[in-house]
């Protein structure tokens, strides 16, 4: 038969941070945050903007989780 599988999600992060030490949300937060500052050194675009092209719901979502620092 034809039966999908599936992955959780709480299992799918708990293997993703196992494999790398990093959790799955401060990976993607961490990506964000490189792109938009690439973004920022090399663009005359609005902040608000770069925090939508970079993921972030909103300019404010952006400067909390740039606060939080990055993994590196």
């Amino acid at each position: 038969s034809d039966q999908d599988e599936f992955i959780s999600i709480h299992y799918l992060s708990k293997l993703f941070k196992s494999k790398t030490g990093v959790n799955f949300s401060d990976y993607i937060a961490e990506l964000r945050i490189d792109n938009a500052l690439k973004e920022l050194l090399r663009t005359d675009t609005p902040i608000n903007k770069i925090a939508l092209n970079s993921g972030f719901p909103s300019s404010q979502s952006s400067t909390e989780n740039s606060k939080k620092g990055t993994t590196k």
